[in-house]
């Protein structure tokens, strides 16, 4: 019988890109504390837990690269050989070379790069300790004391079928750890004719002596201690005068430290889809069930109405504790930037400081995973375009070290998200200018300010004076502004010349079901989000205007709305026409509102989205579809296409 272990391999591929996600984050950090020795010690246990498992599931090139890697790292948190630039650089070069090899095994990308030359360097420096410095790690290593450790392994009976080989884990274990004495337990051997020669019976309690703590031994079993019996106890310890960490502290963390692992439970996103599709289906059901209950006597029934009530309330909260799964924070997304800023900041010269506020900001995990790329050209176009060289900084009277700031919250049921410089803002004349030489602008034409500043979304719209490695071509923020609008999303940007820049990103929290308020026009029924909605009214005659002879105003309170006859834009027969006879609702997007007429309000309820554009085609102003209680379909509105349909208009009302 063969063993199919690519369900184990990808457990591997999650938790080593983890890692590696962790490890940058943590060179990152070195290059700014460099005698940290906690944070070498969990560089080192990083690079080891990759080298582990890589080795165990069967990845040698990953496994034999960090190992030189991990050797120049035990010689590094030693003391042995000082944190240098140099260091620094090669292991961000190894960091690379790892993520490269692994998506080489995980069949993502082409082949990693030759290896050869990085590992030679590695080991050259791995072999530059001088005289003095070895002295030193000795007396680093006497001043952490060895340990006697008590060690009890029994791996579950099923550990090999999923690739892990405990003859193998014993050998890592040996690279830690010295061994006093063995003991072997064979009594769970059944007969001969009940053994299953891919099954383990085998346990060991070992004696061993070494100067590392427990959680480095710890982790050598980590990827077979949910299914193991695995036990570590300290049972002799040298204590010595240098120990700066005690072992209670060292204790401590430990526990804490197997809470968290043994707290977090890992499922595969595949079910949790299909959970989350199943919750929708539940939720269109309720809303029949809803629907059919609301045609029965209430006092004829009362028990039936008191178990609807009780099940649409379970099923809410069912919802929204799945929903809750699919949340993930916002830090996952943000991970690659302080590596992409300092990369870049060095490449044109510049200094760059990053700040990110709301990292614990949670999306859904769809989302989490699509925002990346918008975000990057974002914070790639602020480095190059935005912030300016210290000398004209320092010129215009500004600090030498530009900011560029990512800045994430809640705002009502969306999530904003803020990317913002200090540098030399946006000029609204050169983008009017191009905008005119590319056939934009009609000559005499008067713009608003944002109308104007639009124009950077246009496809091949550029106003950089040369291309550059970074941006310059025109190419990309046409399709940042798609990608968050196929997200539901909207951007938009405010700027002011000299000072800087902020783009502002709205995303709604899930893509699988909203709030929705659900409106007829005509025959047709809709959902508008309920997110969206400020407020609804039916209009006094008084308050209405045209202006230029077409375009119908409301004065609501003192401000001025432009109308929107959605059964115009949708082209729905049968529909109120007068404003006085409807009833206007007014919605708002990114700070700006907008009347929208419709017949009648039917009812607030939850919507499960599910795309047209997938089943049918996109149509502007449409965001997706539901399955309405009676079993008919209704429409989400896109309320940021619905203003995208009427701005360039509304700019040029101004001008008349």
């Amino acid at each position: 019988m063969s063993i199919d272990v690519s369900m184990f391999q990808q457990a591997f591929f999650d938790e080593a890109t983890e890692l590696l996600n962790d490890l940058e984050t943590q060179l990152l950090d070195l290059e700014e504390r460099k005698a940290d020795k906690e944070l070498l010690n969990t560089i080192f246990r990083c690079a080891h837990s990759i080298k582990g498992g890589s080795a165990t599931f069967g990845f040698p090139a990953i496994a034999n690269f960090t190992h030189g890697l991990e050797t120049l790292l035990d010689k590094v948190r030693a003391g042995s050989i000082p944190v240098t630039s140099e260091i620094c650089s090669t292991l961000f070069e190894s960091l690379d070379q790892m993520r490269a090899l692994l998506n080489e095994a995980m069949g993502k990308g082409g082949p990693a790069p030759d290896s050869t030359e990085l590992a030679r360097k590695i080991d050259r420096l791995s072999e530059c300790e001088s005289r003095s410095d070895a002295c030193s790690q000795a007396e680093s290593e006497a001043s952490l004391g060895e340990r006697t450790y008590s060690l009890h392994i029994a791996p579950g009976v099923d550990v090999m079928r999923t690739g892990a080989d405990p003859c193998r884990l014993l050998a890592q274990l040996l690279e830690l750890a010295e061994v006093v004495d063995v003991e072997r337990h064979d009594e769970g051997i059944p007969p001969l004719a009940e053994m299953d020669p891919e099954a383990c019976y085998v346990s060991w309690d070992i004696k061993l002596q070494s100067t590392v703590g427990e959680a480095e031994i710890l982790e050598v079993f980590e990827f077979i201690e949910d299914e193991s019996d695995i036990r570590l106890s300290v049972i002799a310890e040298t204590q010595q005068e240098a120990v700066v960490e005690t072992p209670e502290m060292a204790q401590i963390s430990v526990d804490k430290s197997l809470k968290a692992d043994t707290a977090m439970l890992k499922v595969s996103a595949d079910k949790v889809d299909r959970l989350v599709n199943l919750v929708g289906e539940l939720v269109i059901s309720q809303s029949m069930l809803n629907e059919a209950v609301a045609e029965i006597d209430f006092e004829r029934h009362p028990r039936l109405f008191e178990a609807v009530s009780s099940m649409e309330r379970a099923s809410r909260e069912l919802q929204e504790r799945v929903m809750g799964i699919r949340l993930v924070q916002l830090k996952h997304a943000l991970a690659r930037f302080p590596r992409l800023v300092r990369d870049i900041s060095g490449a044109v010269g510049k200094k760059i400081e990053l700040v990110t506020i709301g990292e614990e900001t949670e999306l859904d995990k769809a989302l989490i995973e699509a925002i990346g790329d918008p975000l990057t050209h974002l914070v790639r176009n602020a480095i190059d375009h935005g912030l300016e060289t210290p000398s004209e900084r320092k010129a215009a009277g500004k600090p030498e070290m530009g900011m560029v700031k990512i800045h994430a919250r809640y705002e009502g049921g969306n999530v904003i998200i803020e990317i913002t410089d200090d540098g030399r803002g946006l000029d609204r004349d050169k983008i009017l200018e191009k905008a005119k030489a590319k056939g934009l602008v009609s000559e005499g034409e008067v713009l608003s300010d944002d109308a104007i500043y639009g124009f950077i979304f246009h496809p091949g719209f550029s106003t950089a004076s040369q291309v550059t490695d970074l941006s310059g071509r025109g190419v990309g923020m046409d399709i940042v502004r798609q990608t968050i609008q196929g997200m539901n999303g909207s951007i938009g940007l405010s700027t002011e010349f000299g000072k800087g820049t902020t783009f502002r990103i709205r995303l709604p929290l899930t893509m699988a079901i909203l709030e929705g308020l659900s409106l007829r026009i005509g025959e047709e029924i809709y959902i508008l989000p309920l997110t969206s909605i400020v407020e609804s009214l039916r209009p006094l005659r008084e308050d209405l205007s045209l202006v230029a002879g077409r375009h119908e105003i409301i004065r609501v309170r003192g401000e001025v709305l432009r109308i929107l006859r959605v059964h115009e834009a949708f082209d729905i027969q049968g529909a109120v026409t007068d404003p006085c006879e409807g009833l206007l609702v007014i919605v708002e997007n990114e700070g700006n509102k907008l009347a929208l007429l419709v017949d009648e309000l039917i009812t607030q309820n939850q919507a499960v989205i599910k795309s047209l554009e997938a089943n049918y085609r996109k149509v502007e102003g449409i965001t997706g579809a539901t399955i309405l209680g009676d079993g008919k379909v209704a429409l989400i509105m896109d309320v940021p296409g619905l203003f995208r349909g009427t701005r360039m208009e509304a700019g040029r009302l101004l001008a008349s």
